[in-house]
């Protein structure tokens, strides 16, 4: 599984992510903790438990994510002495965030009381749009997109200036350099400073996919070494997108948008001398099943599709394979998992 968790906590100024920026935040709790209410300010350079950091412009409090996955409010100074445990709390998310900002979430609130807390659905994460005002430089931290009406492009680091607020709430109307139209944009797909793309990649790079078979149903599908190359940084909404990049991939008709661990500069192998196509079967492991059905099971065979893109420093110990029967491909370990049934056997 990959990892949400990847940024670093406190204060690092050689954490490229850190200079990522993101609206300010207007709370609102008209049920409860209205001392909680208020603008809370983008902590430039903070981080907790890898995510952002928001305080509050007047007041000791901070908005955060716990090591749970979900938002809190509650004491600046508390929070920063535990490390951003979230041991306590005045305002709480039910849900997981899994990447998505306070301002993201579609989910009640808990607002404590003493011992006690109830459900709120009327606390509001906005993004305040006040934080921008006519005339600001910003620049395009989303991926490539092309208007329906004028076909003029938007490219990632494109630099813009800001002429008002949008019919929508979290959107703003920018004209970016050298359109004639103005669009209507998410604040979470813009930034202050203009953006780097993730792994020190660049715009136009040569990469290859290091994955098995995806297919997509308009047509488009990623296979084991497929090239492409880099044309944006993955769109603003949803987990993960601080380790994903848009590529265009040869034969394709879209844009794919994929893990940096999922990609490689050079042209990929797959560990054990395994290519794609070869047959193999599961060696000597518990049975294992899975909430869609497939499994795993000693003596099961299946076929090599690609290499592990777990990220996690153990790619090369590993397979991806399609087991007989199962839906989707799984990633298992060369020594302990997986045999050959003969080692160089291609179908």
């Amino acid at each position: 599984m990959k990892r949400m968790f990847t940024g670093k906590d406190g204060k690092d100024k050689k954490d490229k992510d850190s200079e990522q920026t993101y609206p300010d935040i207007r709370l609102k709790s008209p049920n409860g903790q209205r001392d909680c209410e208020g603008l809370y300010k983008f902590a430039l350079g903070l981080r907790g438990n890898g995510m952002p950091v928001w305080k509050h412009e007047k007041r000791d409090l901070i908005l955060f994510s716990g090591s749970s996955g979900k938002w809190y409010v509650f004491e600046a100074s508390t929070v920063e002495r535990s490390k951003f445990k979230e041991r306590a709390f005045f305002i709480s998310a039910v849900e997981v965030h899994n990447g998505k900002m306070p301002y993201e979430m579609n989910c009640a609130w808990r607002l404590t009381n003493k011992s006690t807390w109830k459900l709120d659905n009327e606390v509001k994460m906005i993004p305040d749009a006040g934080g921008f005002k006519k005339g600001d430089v910003v620049f395009w931290a989303g991926g490539l997109q092309t208007g329906e009406v004028t076909g003029e492009e938007i490219i990632f680091g494109m630099k813009g200036e800001i002429q008002g607020t949008s019919s929508g709430e979290k959107r703003v109307d920018v004209v970016f350099n050298g359109h004639t139209a103005v669009s209507d944009v998410p604040l979470a797909w813009i930034a202050r400073k203009a953006p780097t793309f993730p792994g020190d990649y660049q715009e136009g790079d040569i990469v290859f996919f290091n994955g098995g078979v995806q297919k997509f149903p308009d047509g488009d599908k990623l296979t084991f070494g497929m090239k492409g190359q880099i044309v944006g940084k993955a769109g603003a909404e949803g987990a993960g997108r601080d380790q994903r990049v848009q590529v265009r991939f040869q034969g394709n008709k879209g844009l794919s948008s994929v893990y940096l661990s999922s990609i490689s500069r050079a042209e990929p192998d797959i560990p054990g001398g395994f290519v794609v196509g070869s047959i193999v079967s599961v060696g000597k492991i518990p049975e294992d099943n899975f909430a869609n059905g497939d499994y795993l099971a000693m003596g099961l065979k299946g076929m090599v599709v690609g290499r592990s893109t777990q990220g996690d420093g153990e790619d090369d110990l590993r397979l991806e394979c399609h087991f007989d029967g199962n839906q989707v491909p799984s990633t298992v370990f060369l020594e302990s998992v997986v045999k050959p049934v003969p080692r160089n056997s291609v179908v």
